[in-house]
């Protein structure tokens, strides 16, 4: 269920900085640099923290309201196409939130006007098309090759196919936002989406409606209103007078499609498991699937906290070559994160059949909850290794080792799943994952000649990890 961590649009930022700064012929001023950064990232890091919790609750109430209202197969139905068009609305955008972050982020940040309006333009242009096309594929290989037994397939197709189109143009938006450094206005755009969701939900179960009106409601309207927010501050928010910036190049495109790509192998991560338990068991076991994995997030909160931060101060060390401070803001993100990590997996070990039961008939997942609650904390445990090569250009890399580890996580579901059910989805993603994250830590000590931490520390890892797949197995 976890991948290289999490690379939202203000790390993919960041990942940008030294670029530009050598374009400009070299690097700024140390002091007036730091300065300027985290006066910026503390304009929104308040309401980042906010949005979070906020998504958070909205994820939690939806998963308990679905599964009251509708069942667990209806849900599990649900999470299994969304999963799907997750993939179709990451490839849809072609790179070009990336592109956008690249070409307009070393531009003023006064907040007066929005460059780059043209490229944002010719970029939903092209996005769109690949939607249409992605959709189009997908449409007619579900009717031509699968056969499965589904009560509301074509209902959720026609959904998630509709809001796949303002999902990426969105994506855009939120992109050309933040490049223009106007992050706390694509945090409260998002944060407004999650509390209309919230109302939403309530709502509608307090009226008890349990139609298809459901979740017509709940997808599409939170969607629509983000894009009206977005094309109003678009609309109000005057360009340059001078020249705009101009389209991609080639050099832009090809390093932002290999960013694309590792973002589509991170959702894998995330979302090829629940595929396949859906194509070798049933919509009920995605149903379980989802859930344990929803709670199993909650882990990787500590990291979640610190990740506005983390990118701008390790990049900053990184460029200057400061292997101390390096080292200091790693292993402060690796502890921290996996502090609150074993703190909240200690909770689940304790409580989990508990807290499993308030969202349906789900206390059987405890073991799943387990297993998947470990693969998050190994993550946190062995620090922001997919992040730190991002930061010093080694996309190259961190694609071919995802791809890896995706083609792995793979054939370990197909011996594991007909073998262990549910369970064997989520041994295969702790593997999968365990072993990328070794991949990555390796390839940083020898190549950047870097070690964070002493065998002890990770022999303290590996005895948490037997003790915890012991409780789960038994």
């Amino acid at each position: 269920m976890v991948g290289l961590g999490t690379f939202d649009s203000l790390h993919d930022a960041s990942g940008f900085i030294e670029t530009l700064e050598k374009r400009k012929g070299g690097y700024l001023n140390s002091s007036s640099v730091k300065e300027t950064m985290f006066k910026n990232y503390k304009s929104v890091i308040y309401w980042s923290l906010a949005n979070q919790a906020i998504t958070m609750f909205a994820g939690f109430l939806s998963v308990s309201l679905i599964n009251r209202l509708f069942g667990k197969e209806t849900y599990g139905e649900m999470v299994f196409f969304q999963s799907i068009f997750a993939y179709i609305a990451i490839l849809a955008t072609l790179g070009f939130d990336k592109t956008i972050l690249f070409k307009l982020s070393s531009h003023s940040e006064s907040k007066t006007k929005l460059y780059g309006k043209s490229l944002l333009a010719f970029t939903h242009k092209y996005s769109f098309l690949a939607v249409a096309l992605a959709e189009l594929v997908f449409i007619a290989c579900w009717h031509l090759f699968v056969h499965k037994e589904l009560d509301n397939e074509w209902f959720w197709i026609s959904l998630f196919s509709v809001n796949t189109f303002g999902v990426v143009a969105t994506t855009m938006y939120g992109a050309f936002f933040q490049a223009n450094k106007f992050s706390d206005t694509t945090i409260k755009i998002q944060l407004t989406n999650s509390g209309l969701k919230i109302l939403i939900l309530l709502s509608l179960f307090v009226l008890n409606k349990d139609s298809i009106a459901y979740f017509f409601s709940y997808i599409i309207i939170p969607t629509a209103l983000s894009l009206v927010q977005y094309f109003i501050v678009h609309t109000r928010v005057s360009g340059p007078t001078g020249e705009e910036p101009s389209k991609a190049t080639r050099d832009d495109v090809i390093y932002a499609i290999k960013l694309m790509f590792t973002k589509v192998l991170h959702q894998g991560l995330e979302k090829l498991d629940l595929i396949m338990v859906g194509a070798f068991l049933s919509t009920a076991f995605v149903a379980e699937y989802a859930v344990a994995a929803k709670l199993a997030f909650v882990i990787s909160l500590g990291n979640n906290l610190l990740s506005p931060l983390l990118a701008p101060r390790l990049k900053y060390a990184l460029s200057n070559k400061e292997t101390t401070e390096i080292v200091k803001e790693y292993n402060y993100n690796k502890f921290f994160s996996s502090t609150i990590a074993i703190f909240i997996l200690s909770i689940f070990l304790i409580f989990g059949e508990q807290i499993l039961s308030m969202f349906g008939d789900y206390r059987e997942s405890y073991p799943l909850l387990l297993i998947l609650g470990l693969a998050f904390l190994n993550q946190n445990a062995f620090g922001p290794n997919g992040r730190f090569l991002m930061l010093q250009g080694h996309a190259s890399f961190t694609l071919l080792s995802t791809i890896a580890s995706l083609a792995l996580m793979v054939l370990l579901n197909i011996i594991f799943i007909p073998k262990l059910g549910v369970l064997g989805a989520a041994l295969g993603t702790l593997i999968s994952v365990l072993i990328l994250n070794i991949t990555l830590q390796a390839y940083i000590i020898k190549k950047e000649n870097i070690k964070f931490t002493g065998s002890a520390y990770y022999f303290v890892c590996a005895l948490i990890n037997l003790s915890i797949l012991g409780v789960a197995f038994e």
